[in-house]
This record gives C-alpha cells, structure tokens and sequence, in this order.
C-alpha cells in the first residue's frame, strides 16, 4: 500500500496507470483487483491511508501551542522546514487530490470530501471556532490547500514564509470576520 500511496500521492490519479500500480507495488493487476477491485479502489484505500496519518500529525502539532495563532505558526514552520525534502515537495496528498478532483469518481470523491472535512475540523478546534461558525476554519483550510500547492510547485521560501505570515494573519482576524449566513 505504501508504494502505491506514494504513487498516487506523486503522480496523481489520471496520470497513474494500472501498470504504473503494478510495477510499483511488484504485484499482478489480478491480485490489485482482487484486493482492491479497480484502479479507483486503489487510489480511495491510499488516500485513506494517508488521511490518517496526515490528520493525526496535524492534530498533535496544532495542540502542541496555547493559542490559534501559535498552533498554526507551529503547522506552517513544519512545512516549510520539511519543503525541501523529496516528500515535502510533493504538497499533500489531500490537497493535490483537491486540485484533481474534477477526475475522480464518486467514491474517490467521498474520500476526498472526508478528508477536507477532518482538516476542517481539527483547524476548526484550533482556531478555537464556535460550532457552527466555520467561516475562519473555511479560509484557513482554502488557505492551507493553497500553501501546499505553492510548495508542490517549488516556490521560494522567502515566498512561501510571506505567504505563511499572511495566512497567520487570519488568526488574529477570527473575531473581525463575518457570521457564516
């Protein structure tokens, strides 16, 4: 599964063969299909697989800090010192997903709906939002998508620490912002 993760993960879901999967998981198509049922089975179960740990390392390192602004100061200070490195050049897996998703089918989608939904969330609890005004955790989540892509696409780090100082910006906003309608 790791394998095929990272293939997903990397090279997204219409760019990724089923030989691709093949080659890299070093089994045959027909034990792939038996275990995953198709191509889509594949891609959902390694987003899956992703989504847990992803949330969860999210999770622990947004509670490390006392205040919303600090917590994601801590979350932006991690991705950016992982940036440089093969994984943290991928961006995340969710958030590519999320630029891809007009190719996916609905069970992929589902998947995909459900891990924006637990980033949400968990940014949600750490913005500290009172349940039912998720405008800020909304922005903050758009946002947090935006910044992994700008790191998948090799941009600056001069660029990528501005753009992370105005995203904290927001947390300071939480208050100012407009009641969700």
């Amino acid at each position: 599964m790791l394998a095929i993760k990272h293939h997903f993960w990397k090279y997204g879901f219409e760019a990724t063969s089923l030989f691709d999967l093949e080659r890299v998981s070093g089994s045959p198509k027909q034990t792939l299909y038996r275990e995953f049922t198709d191509k889509e089975g594949m891609y959902v179960a390694a987003l899956a697989h992703y989504q847990v740990q992803e949330v969860q390392s999210a999770n622990r390192l947004l509670k490390t800090q006392e205040n919303p602004k600090a917590r994601f100061q801590a979350l932006f200070d991690a991705i950016l010192a992982d940036a440089g490195s093969p994984s943290g050049r991928l961006g995340c897996f969710i958030c590519n997903a999320a630029a891809e998703r007009t190719n996916l089918g609905s069970q992929a989608t589902d998947q995909l709906v459900d891990a924006l939904g637990r980033l949400r969330s968990i940014f949600a609890d750490a913005l500290n939002v009172p349940s039912g005004d998720d405008y800020l955790a909304d922005s903050v989540l758009a946002g947090y998508i935006g910044f992994r892509n700008l790191v998948r696409n090799d941009w600056s780090t001069t660029n990528l620490q501005a753009v992370a100082n105005d995203l904290l910006s927001m947390t300071d906003r939480g208050a100012k912002l407009p009641q969700q309608p």
